[in-house]
């Protein structure tokens, strides 16, 4: 039976310490880097995903990643759904030794604040809260989750342009910050990438408690 302990808290994520540069990583970077210089890697660094403990843009992984004095030892952030009219997951997994700390929200995008009946001006609107459910969990027990996310046409592979005018509408973005080394993939749309996807969409939901007690379960849509 997998270890698992699960809670609910609106706090935020804690930074992880510092390891050694001789750990093996329980993911890893891209083999294929983020080479700035190709047109996909400057459209993936454009996406909006990335943000899990609060609203801030400036929260974003790959601005925190090797920023000033903020170490992240070894953390992992996956945007994903079944399709683009079901809600999505944030997941964000930090590497303690032979746990990982998940922290899972609602990935959806937020409905705009209506403003209250006697409010003089939008300054007085504010984004609704999204619970964050936290829990640890021992490395062995999220194996299919590690497998699928290190499929090389899933994070391995070169990012293409075809990613951001697939019309199958199953987000993937993953996102990793090891050793203050940033790299992230929005899942390629091609028939190579399409088994690992749903593999990694099937993992998250077996091994996370779903969200407001309801499971979403399925299979993806092939790629278009």
């Amino acid at each position: 039976m997998a270890s698992v302990l699960v809670y609910v808290v609106l706090l935020p994520a804690q930074h992880a310490a510092s390891i050694r540069s001789d750990d093996e990583p329980w993911i890893g970077l891209p083999d294929t880097g983020m080479d700035a210089s190709k047109i996909g890697v400057r459209w993936l660094l454009r996406l909006p995903y990335g943000t899990l403990m609060s609203e801030n843009e400036f929260d974003q992984l790959k601005l925190l990643c090797g920023n000033g004095d903020t170490f992240i030892r070894e953390r992992y952030i996956a945007h994903i759904g079944r399709n683009a009219w079901e809600p999505f997951l944030d997941v964000q997994i930090d590497v303690q030794g032979e746990w990982l700390e998940i922290a899972m929200r609602d990935g959806s995008p937020l409905p705009a604040p209506s403003a209250p009946p006697d409010a003089d001006d939008a300054s007085s609107q504010a984004l609704p809260l999204r619970p964050i459910v936290r829990m640890r969990m021992q490395k062995d027990d999220a194996g299919p989750m590690q497998q699928a996310w290190r499929q090389p046409a899933l994070w391995h592979a070169e990012q293409n342009m075809n990613a951001f005018s697939c019309r199958d509408g199953n987000p993937v973005f993953l996102e990793a910050c090891i050793n203050n080394r940033y790299a992230a993939r929005f899942r390629n749309c091609d028939a190579e990438a399409g088994v690992p996807t749903q593999q990694l969409w099937q993992a998250v939901n077996r091994l996370l408690p779903a969200l407001g007690g309801t499971r979403r379960e399925g299979a993806m849509r092939a790629p278009q």
